[in-house]
């Protein structure tokens, strides 16, 4: 019984929703001696089934690392601060053998944390300084364990909406193919996926600077957005009636503005982890304008065959789209 109620509290503290009261049995349930095991377990499945990083070996900054990844799963009230030492010794018991695996065999090299969402699935990563980043399906992003000492910088492929915490300090850095995004505290969303032919950053909030190949170093402002041709290495600064569509995504909103058929189609693939297959190539010219709030595939394919002369099918993953050619 204990142990279920430690699973149920555990998963909840992760998502930051304990009560007070539900938080203080918590850190009561972690102190007790049975609960190193089940700890360990539960820290194992957190890594698994939320961070899907790289391992590494135990060493001296094993303790630091554990902080990190851990970010959430520690105790922010005073008067259940005197849990958190057996707490957190029941974590470290099995942190050797159940998170880290000797990446490099060595400490000098730097170590490496990536984050993915595959396909249908969202994420949203907590970053060392609070930053907060949104995944998309598809999506990547990695950064070394320098990041928040020596610099904040990070790699990303695929797309992400971030907030970014104010440091002016350490200006905040995204890489992205042959771009770089540079802020000191906003929101704004990149688009960089490598198959796409074009990349997008859009700003919801404050300001950024863009570098690159032919980009000019531009400063874009709330509700801006550029695009990067990768074929013409060209880059154009709009400000979009409906910047917000760019990053209605993570709200879990597909939003629409005139799309192909063919583009719209990848973002599905992508968005619910299926085959998408248009059974006349003259379908991927067809436009649609819409907004989809959490709804299932076949829903989406519903609504968007009203407005054009298009059926389809379903067979497990994949979808066969047939119709009249567009123009």
């Amino acid at each position: 019984m204990n142990k279920q109620r430690l699973q149920e509290l555990f998963w909840k503290y992760v998502d930051n929703d304990l009560t007070t009261e539900e938080e203080q049995e918590f850190f009561m349930l972690m102190a007790q001696p049975w609960a190193a095991e089940e700890a360990g377990r539960l820290t194992t499945s957190l890594w698994e089934q939320r961070y899907q990083q790289e391992v590494f070996a135990p060493d001296v900054q094993s303790h630091q690392r554990i902080k990190n990844i851990l970010g959430k799963v520690q105790p922010k009230r005073t008067n259940i601060l005197r849990y958190w030492p057996a707490a957190a010794a029941a974590v470290l018991l099995l942190s050797g053998a159940a998170l880290w695996l000797n990446r490099s065999n060595t400490l000098n090299e730097p170590t490496l944390y990536t984050f993915s969402a595959g396909p249908g699935e969202r994420k949203v990563v907590t970053m060392p300084d609070q930053t907060i980043v949104h995944l998309n399906s598809g999506s990547t992003i990695s950064y070394n364990d320098a990041y928040n000492r020596k610099h904040r910088e990070v790699t990303l492929d695929g797309e992400a909406f971030f907030e970014v915490a104010e440091n002016a300090q350490q200006p905040f850095k995204v890489h992205h193919a042959q771009l770089t995004t540079e802020v000191l505290g906003t929101s704004f969303n990149i688009s960089a996926f490598p198959q796409a032919p074009a990349m997008r950053v859009t700003v919801a909030t404050g300001a950024v600077r863009v570098s690159g190949e032919s980009t000019r170093n531009p400063v874009l402002t709330a509700g801006q957005e550029l695009i990067y041709n990768k074929q013409s290495h060209t880059a154009t600064v709009l400000k979009p009636a409906h910047a917000g569509d760019a990053y209605a995504w993570k709200d879990g909103v597909l939003s629409f503005d005139g799309q192909r058929l063919a583009d719209i189609s990848i973002v599905l693939e992508r968005w619910y982890n299926v085959n998408i297959h248009l059974e006349n190539k003259g379908l991927e010219n067809c436009r649609f304008t819409g907004s989809f709030e959490r709804l299932p595939v076949d829903k989406v394919l519903e609504l968007l065959s009203r407005h054009s002369d298009f059926t389809y099918r379903i067979s497990g993953k994949d979808i066969y789209i047939s119709g009249v050619a567009c123009d």
